[in-house]
C-alpha cells in the first residue's frame, strides 16, 4: 500500500513522523510505501494563496495515486484539512482518507469527519497502534469492526469503536529521529551550518499528565503518566546536539517524568553538548513539585531555558480550573530560586483569558502580577478543546463559544463580553511590553500606578484611532510596521510630561529598532579580529560595511547611557537621569550577535555615519575619506582608526571585495587631495 501522511503544521508535525517510523517499524504495515507532505499553513490561511498550496497538494497526490491518505487535524488547521479532505473525496474516491490528532478525541468531535462516508476513519486518542490496525485492515479489504480507538463509517452509519486505552509500554513505539524518518539537516543549525525546514527539534520524554488542568487536553483523560525508555530519549537528544541543531523544546506537560530521571538528563545533555561543542537552546515547562536546588543548578549547568506558568493569580479561577496546588506561592519561590542560582529561563508566562470565575479586574491583577516581576506574558483565549473537563462544564460555566475552532469563549458567567473585549485589548499593552519593554517600563514609571494601567490606556487608544483588537499576527515586516507607527502616534497620549516625551520617542526608535531584527531573517555577526595595522598603511584597505545586517536609527539624545546604567542596577533609572541626558545626534548601528543577542553600537551622524555608507568593499579608505570632505579636514587619524577599529572587531566591516579590473589603476592611483592630519 502507498500511504500519504499530511500535515498543515505551526513547526515540526512530530505526530506524523512519530506515525511513519511506527508504520514502517511495524511487521504488518513495514511493506507500505509511506510519504509525509507539509504543507505551507500560511498560504492555506489566507484566501488570496491557498489555491496555490490546495493545487501543489493535488499534483503530489495525482503523480503518486496513493491508497490512503491520512490527516493529521489540531485547532489551527481544522478548516484547512476539512477543505483538502472534500476536495481529495470528490477527485478520487477510490482513495481511503482517514483523520486524527487532537480534534477528533472524542466520538462526538469524530462524528462529524465520518458521517456520509466522505472520511474512511477518524482515529481517537493516540495513533501509532490503531492506525497500524487501520492500514492492515485495509490492505487486506476487511471494514474495521473491532479496531479499538476507531470511528468509521459502515456504509449506513457511524460505529463508535471503544476507546483505546493510552498506551502504557512506549518502548513499542519507534522513535522518527533514530528510525531515520526525521532528516539530519531538518532544524536550523548554528550560524556556522544554516537553516532547515523548521526552527526547532521537538522531544517527548514521557506522555501523559497527573495535574488534570481543565483546560488541557495532555492528560489522556486520566492522571496517569507513561515512561519512555530512558536509552531512546538519551539517543534521541545525542541526535539533536551532534547535528547542532539551533533549539530543541523538550514536549513534556511538566519536565521530567520523576526529579532524578530529570537530574540524569540534564546530565546527560551536559556531557553530550560538550562532547559535540554544540549551543542547542534547549526549552522545558519547570514542574513546580521538584523544589530541588541541585536540579537547579543542572538546569544552569546545561543551559536549559525553564518556563513556569500560572494561567492566573485568582484562587477561584485556580481551583476551578485544577490548579489550586501551585498558587503564586509556589510561582514566586520557583521564581525567586532561579534568579538567585542564575537558572536560564524563557522570561516568559502564560496567562488565560476568559477563563471560568475569572473578570476582568482579576484578569488584570494576573497581569500586573506578572508585569511587576519583568516577566514576558503569553496571551491565550480560553478555547473549547474537545475531551476536556471544560468542554464538559461549559454548560455549567455559563460558556459561549465558537462551534468553529479554535472555538474561542466569548463569555462566561463571570466573564460578559464587554469585559473579554476589554481584556483583548489589553493585550495591545502587554505586547508593548515584549516589544519595547524598556520604553513601557519608563511610561509606567513616570506617569502610571500600575503597569497595566498603562496596558489598558493604550489598548483604548488603538481601539479608539484604530479599531485595532488584539490578536492580530505582527509576525510579518509590514504589521511590525504598521504597529510601530501606531504605536508612536499615541506616544504623546502615554507620556505623561513634556520634556520626556522626545526621549521616550527615541528609546521606542531603539527598541523599534531590535522588534525589526527579530522578525526578519538578518544575518548573525560573529565578530572579527582582522583589524588593519596602525600605521597609515590601514588607509589602502577597502571595508565593507554589513548595512544588510544591521537597523539604523537617528536619534536626537543618547539614550543609551540611560539604558547602560539601568543595566548595571536592573532599575529604572531615576527622573534626574533622563532629564540630564544631553542632544547628541547620534546613530544608533543594532545587529544580531551570536545567541540572538541584539547589541547597538553608536556612531555620530555627521562623520562616521556618512563615511561608513561609502565602505562598499572597493573603494579604499582613503578615497573614501576624500570623497566625504574634498576639502582634506578629516578627524584625528587616530581617533578614526580606534572606531573603525571597533567597528571590525564587532564584526560590522568585513575585507573587501574584489576590485573590478577597470577600477584597479584608478582607485590605486594617489589621491590629490591633502592628507589626513594626524
Amino acid at each position: 500500500m502507498k500511504i500519504f501522511l499530511v500535515s498543515v503544521p505551526l513547526e515540526l508535525p512530530l505526530a506524523n513522523y512519530c506515525l511513519a517510523a511506527q508504520l514502517s517499524a511495524s511487521p504488518e504495515t513495514r511493506d507500505c510505501e509511506i510519504e509525509i507532505l507539509n504543507l505551507d499553513t500560511s498560504r492555506l490561511n489566507e484566501y488570496n494563496r491557498k489555491s496555490v498550496e490546495i493545487w501543489r497538494y493535488v499534483a503530489r497526490v495525482e503523480a503518486a495515486r496513493p491508497d490512503v491518505v491520512a490527516f493529521s487535524v489540531y485547532l489551527w488547521n481544522d478548516i484547512s484539512v476539512r477543505e483538502l479532505v472534500a476536495i481529495t473525496a470528490r477527485l478520487y474516491p477510490e482513495i481511503s482518507i482517514l483523520v486524527g490528532g487532537p480534534e477528533l478525541a472524542t466520538p462526538e468531535a469524530a462524528r462529524s469527519w465520518v458521517e456520509g462516508g466522505r472520511v474512511t476513519a477518524a482515529i481517537r486518542g493516540e495513533g501509532e497502534i490503531t492506525l497500524v490496525e487501520v492500514v492492515e485492515r485495509l490492505g487486506r479489504g476487511e471494514d474495521l469492526s473491532g479496531v479499538r480507538g476507531c470511528t468509521w463509517w459502515n456504509g449506513d452509519s457511524v460505529v463508535h469503536e471503544p476507546p483505546r486505552p493510552p498506551v502504557g509500554d512506549l518502548s513499542l513505539l519507534a522513535s522518527p529521529y533514530l528510525t531515520g524518518w526525521i532528516p539530519d539537516d531538518f532544524f536550523d543549525r548554528d550560524v556556522t551550518h544554516g537553516k532547515g525546514t523548521f526552527p526547532r527539534a521537538l522531544v517527548e520524554t514521557y506522555r501523559g499528565c497527573y495535574m488534570q488542568c481543565s483546560y488541557c487536553q495532555w492528560g489522556n483523560g486520566s492522571k496517569l503518566r507513561f515512561e519512555f525508555p530512558q536509552d531512546r530519549v538519551r539517543e534521541e537528544l545525542s541526535w539533536i546536539l551532534s547535528r547542532r541543531v539551533s533549539k530543541l523544546w523538550i514536549v513534556d506537560a511538566m519536565f521530567g517524568y520523576k526529579k532524578q530521571l530529570a537530574k540524569d538528563l540534564l546530565r546527560h545533555i551536559v556531557e553530550e553538548k560538550r562532547r559535540h561543542g554544540a549551543r542547542t537552546g534547549i526549552v522545558c515547562y519547570h514542574n513546580q513539585d521538584f523544589y530541588d536546588p541541585e536540579l537547579f543548578e543542572l538546569y544552569r549547568e546545561a543551559d536549559v531555558s525553564v518556563e513556569v506558568d500560572l494561567q492566573s493569580t485568582s484562587r477561584e479561577v485556580l481551583t476551578r480550573v485544577g490548579r489550586m496546588k501551585w498558587y503564586v506561592d509556589s510561582f514566586d519561590r520557583h521564581l525567586d530560586a532561579f534568579r538567585q542560582q542564575a537558572v536560564p529561563t524563557t522570561g516568559s508566562s502564560d496567562l488565560i483569558i476568559g477563563l471560568p470565575g475569572d473578570r476582568l479586574s482579576s484578569f488584570a491583577e494576573s497581569v500586573d502580577f506578572l508585569l511587576r516581576r519583568n516577566l514576558k506574558l503569553n496571551l491565550y483565549q480560553t478555547c473549547m478543546i474537545p475531551d476536556t473537563p471544560m468542554s464538559r462544564s461549559a454548560r455549567e460555566d455559563g460558556a459561549v463559544f465558537s462551534p468553529i475552532p479554535p472555538r474561542a469563549v466569548f463569555r462566561n458567567g463571570t466573564f460578559p463580553v464587554h469585559e473579554m473585549v476589554a481584556a483583548r485589548l489589553i493585550g495591545h499593552g502587554v505586547d508593548f511590553f515584549r516589544r519595547y519593554p524598556k520604553t513601557a517600563r519608563l511610561l509606567w514609571h513616570l506617569g502610571f500606578e500600575r503597569p497595566v494601567d498603562l496596558c489598558q490606556r493604550l489598548g483604548e487608544l488603538l481601539w479608539q484611532r484604530y479599531e485595532l483588537m488584539y490578536g492580530e499576527s505582527h509576525s510579518s515586516d509590514t504589521a511590525l510596521a504598521a504597529e510601530q507607527d501606531r504605536i508612536a502616534e499615541v506616544l504623546p497620549e502615554l507620556c505623561p510630561r513634556a520634556w520626556l516625551l522626545p526621549i521616550a520617542r527615541d528609546l521606542f526608535r531603539l527598541e523599534g529598532a531590535a522588534a525589526r531584527l527579530g522578525a526578519r531573517d538578518r544575518p548573525v555577526l560573529a565578530g572579527s579580529v582582522e583589524v588593519p595595522p596602525r600605521d597609515e598603511s590601514w588607509l589602502d584597505a577597502r571595508p565593507r560595511f554589513r548595512r544588510e545586517a544591521v537597523e539604523e536609527v537617528s536619534l536626537r539624545y543618547r539614550v543609551d547611557r540611560a539604558l547602560n546604567l539601568w543595566n548595571r542596577t536592573g532599575e529604572v533609572p531615576p527622573e534626574e537621569s533622563w532629564r540630564g541626558l544631553a542632544e547628541e545626534p547620534t546613530v544608533a548601528l543594532a545587529y544580531l550577535r551570536e545567541g540572538g543577542r541584539i547589541t547597538y553600537r553608536m556612531i555620530d551622524q555627521d562623520f562616521t555615519h556618512p563615511l561608513l555608507l561609502r565602505f562598499s568593499g572597493y573603494f579604499s579608505v582613503a578615497a573614501c575619506l576624500d570623497n566625504l570632505s574634498p576639502d582634506g579636514r578629516f578627524q584625528d587619524l587616530s581617533t578614526l582608526w580606534d572606531r573603525l577599529a571597533g567597528l571590525a572587531q564587532a564584526g560590522l566591516l568585513e575585507p573587501g571585495l574584489a576590485c573590478p579590473q577597470e577600477y584597479a589603476a584608478e582607485l590605486a592611483a594617489p589621491s590629490n587631495r591633502p592628507m589626513i592630519e594626524k
